[in-house]
């Protein structure tokens, strides 16, 4: 049964009640199947999914609804054991998580970020590198934060490069940890 495999272990509505976001966890013995699993069942996780739909990906992997359940748009994430899910009645939504405690080394932090950070971005995260700590919490924010906008527009890794995560403009974000500081969570949600 689904609900003893997975966990929900919170719901939120934002924005007048236009986003619902779900975060569910799972057990290692659903982990690499849970993607999939969710995307099937998400519904048995909150009552306000309604209705009969899955969640599918079209051609370019961008999930959509297929079928009705009282939201438009869709966004999906999921990081070692956590899978998030945002649901938006009237514009189109991106999600990302990530797993704080992940060991991203600082030469990894480099390469991604000469690769997808916009200059402002490099020169922004250079200014934490003086703690390893904080280096790494501002690096996975601005991250998440760019993973979501691309999540929402549909453009994936290609966007990365020029979604400036701290001057996008007709989108407004929510970032977050979870309450056990495990995860780091980000929301975009396009303004029109």
């Amino acid at each position: 049964m689904l609900t003893e495999k997975i966990k929900k272990i919170g719901a939120s509505e934002f924005f007048g009640g236009d986003v619902l976001m779900i975060a569910a966890e799972c057990t290692d013995e659903v982990k690499s199947e849970l993607s999939d699993l969710l995307k099937k069942n998400i519904s048995s996780l909150d009552s306000r999914l309604i209705g009969d739909f899955t969640i599918e990906k079209d051609e370019r992997g961008k999930p959509y609804i297929k079928g009705e359940c009282g939201y438009d748009h869709v966004s999906i994430s999921h990081s070692e054991k956590l899978f998030t899910c945002a649901f938006s009645k009237k514009r189109a939504v991106g999600i990302d998580t990530e797993h704080i405690e992940r060991n991203v080394s600082y030469d990894t932090i480099t390469r991604l970020m000469s690769r997808y950070f916009t200059p402002a971005e490099r020169e922004h995260l250079i200014a934490f590198s003086a703690s390893a700590v904080f280096y790494t919490e501002e690096f996975l924010r601005m991250w998440t934060k760019k993973e979501a906008y691309v999540k929402m527009t549909g453009e994936g890794l290609s966007g990365l490069s020029s979604a400036d995560s701290e001057r996008l403009s007709g989108v407004r974000f929510i970032t977050r940890e979870t309450d056990d500081g495990k995860y780091l969570i980000s929301l975009c949600l396009s303004e029109k």
